[in-house]
């Protein structure tokens, strides 16, 4: 099956390639669901691999992003905000996606467009937070050598680097 999208582009061309809409959110269901300290330690040591690899292929500029997001996921006031939801009684996945929501909402709201620019990167550990809450495998590179075009309402440096080289364009929808 073929889908053309129209849109704007910022440059001209034409891509073709799989759609990975990342933006999607993870259900959580209970069967499956692992505790918050795993999401946490998960995501954590996801984003350590992904930086590593990184590393390694000589993509510093690339990996100290990742590392940034790192901070980013084991922040203090974020796992505060969440632990404290959860011990109040709401769900793992709510408490997670209302202080990601939090914390990009602080970040947006900063008069400096570089770092108004990191809330994607907040919502996008939050992604990866509530697939690993909701027993999913950890973010990865497609399993496939096709192109990618990666679509999402807001697109983040997390979800272009994990496309990694089959990355043909991204689209903010």
């Amino acid at each position: 099956m073929r889908t053309v999208y129209k849109g704007q582009s910022a440059t001209e061309g034409v891509t073709l390639g799989r759609l990975l809409r990342v933006d999607r959110p993870s259900t959580v269901e209970t069967s499956r669901s692992v505790p918050v300290d795993e999401a946490f330690t998960a995501v954590d040591a996801d984003l350590e691999a992904l930086e590593a690899q990184l590393r390694r292929d000589g993509q510093d500029e690339a990996a100290d992003i990742v590392s940034t997001n790192r901070l980013m996921a084991g922040a203090r006031a974020l796992r505060a905000a969440v632990d404290a939801a959860v011990a109040a009684g709401t769900p793992a996945a709510t408490a997670i996606a209302e202080a990601v929501e939090t914390q990009a909402q602080v970040l947006a709201s900063l008069p400096d467009p570089t770092l108004a620019g990191r809330a994607a990167d907040v919502r996008a550990v939050g992604r990866r937070l509530l697939a690993r809450l909701a027993g999913e495998a950890p973010a990865a590179q497609p399993g496939h050598t096709d192109p990618v075009v990666v679509v999402a309402h807001e697109v983040s440096a997390d979800d272009l680097l994990t496309a990694g080289s089959q990355l043909a364009a991204a689209v903010s929808v």
